[in-house]
């Protein structure tokens, strides 16, 4: 009886791995193209930004990570992770995913996301996550009179989706005026109200922008 029940979880654990034939681990996963490593992250999965802190301290060696890609017709779906502030403590900002789509044709964005992957349909995936606090600090310098996430998505993203390398060119900051010792856009953001209503989450709407950058360099390089 013994032997038959040895058999039986033999079989079924067999009958597992068969299931998870295309399991897929390592850089595999993130380019999506099979490696004979799998080990771990190949360097052409890591970009640098210029991250950008409250006090207007530039940071080239910044690094993020792209963590998945895959290409789809008409475009390429990515989830990249970077950290948005270095400057606030841990219990308030995380590593966070933004997943991005970034077309093939014309290299605008097409979508970016912190939560699903698509907002209806069928078989919507969670497929980012919002590491910034919620709120971010306000005009005022306190949370009090912040921006939620949800005011992200409603009201800033929307900026972003559409963009383009050359709509985007010359905007490396969310503010149409100097901003500490970083040289100022040399494009005007149309929006000035929108840049007022976030002038006190500029960590968050600057490294957003400045990520959007990375990917459209990164994408441009591998898809043309």
């Amino acid at each position: 009886m013994k032997k038959i029940s040895l058999l039986a979880v033999l079989f079924l654990f067999v009958i597992t791995l068969s299931a998870c034939s295309d399991l897929c681990v390592g850089t595999s996963c993130i380019s999506g193209e099979d490696t004979e490593e799998t080990n771990s992250i190949g360097l052409d999965n890591v970009i640098n930004y210029p991250h950008i802190n409250g006090h207007g301290v530039e940071n080239t060696d910044q690094v993020a990570f792209v963590l998945f890609e895959e290409k789809m017709l008409g475009f390429v779906k990515y989830q990249v992770s970077y950290l948005s502030c270095t400057c606030r403590n841990s219990d308030v900002n995380y590593w966070q995913v933004m997943y991005i789509e970034i077309s093939t044709t014309d290299n605008s964005v097409r979508r970016i996301s912190f939560d699903q992957d698509k907002e209806e349909g069928s078989h919507p995936y969670t497929a980012g996550m919002w590491g910034d606090s919620s709120p971010t600090p306000g005009p005022s310098g306190d949370y009090s009179d912040g921006k939620y996430y949800d005011d992200f998505v409603n009201d800033f993203i929307p900026f972003l989706v559409g963009q383009t390398p050359e709509s985007l060119d010359g905007i490396t900051v969310f503010s149409n005026e100097a901003y500490h010792d970083v040289p100022q856009n040399t494009q005007t953001i149309a929006d000035q109200d929108l840049i007022d209503s976030f002038a006190g989450s500029s960590v968050s709407t600057n490294n957003m922008i400045r990520i959007v950058h990375a990917m459209f360099d990164y994408h441009i390089k591998n898809y043309g």
